[in-house]
């Protein structure tokens, strides 16, 4: 599994619309990999857009060099927009951050960030064959999109601490 396919199933395998201590549910986006998301498909679906992030960092290891630490970053872009559905408007902004709260206490995990936070926490201790999931903080990138468009990126290591060397392959 490579690692944009791992951050794929990560996140698609792991989704919850529905969680306690939330009070809105926040529907799973379209995930794709690498590929281009345009204004107008924002208009119908929100999106979550996996990119390579980097270089592939291996780091050798053990007596004689017989495994290394094998570090892979990825980028999940989160997209959403101000929408009619059935003529009710939905905030794009909501969708992406959740609700604005007052002076209760806010929900838990809300959001598409605050989504995939949660699968995130969940896993920091590895998925599939990677021994960690490593993530940043979520960063607010939506002044670089335009009017009325919600983008939320956060970058996650995938790191595998003993992997392999097999110079026969």
């Amino acid at each position: 599994m490579t690692f944009l396919q791992a951050a794929e199933a990560l996140i698609d395998t792991n989704w919850e619309e529905t969680i306690s201590g939330r009070s809105t549910d926040v529907p799973k986006p379209k995930i794709v990999l690498e590929e281009s998301v345009s204004q107008s498909d924002l208009k119908t679906r929100d999106y979550a857009r996996i990119v390579d992030g980097g270089d592939t960092v291996f780091t050798p290891r053990g007596f004689g060099w017989t495994h290394e630490k094998v570090e892979a970053d990825v980028t999940v872009e989160l997209r959403s927009a101000e929408r009619r559905i059935n003529g009710t408007l939905v905030d794009g902004r909501e969708r992406m951050f959740g609700p604005r709260s007052g002076m209760s206490a806010p929900d838990r995990y809300v959001g598409l960030s605050g989504e995939t936070k949660r699968i995130l926490d969940a896993h920091r201790k590895g998925f599939a064959e990677f021994d960690q999931v490593v993530a940043s903080t979520i960063r607010d990138e939506s002044s670089a999109e335009g009017q009325k468009i919600y983008r939320a990126d956060v970058d996650i290591a995938f790191v595998q601490h003993a992997s392999q060397i097999d110079p026969s392959v």
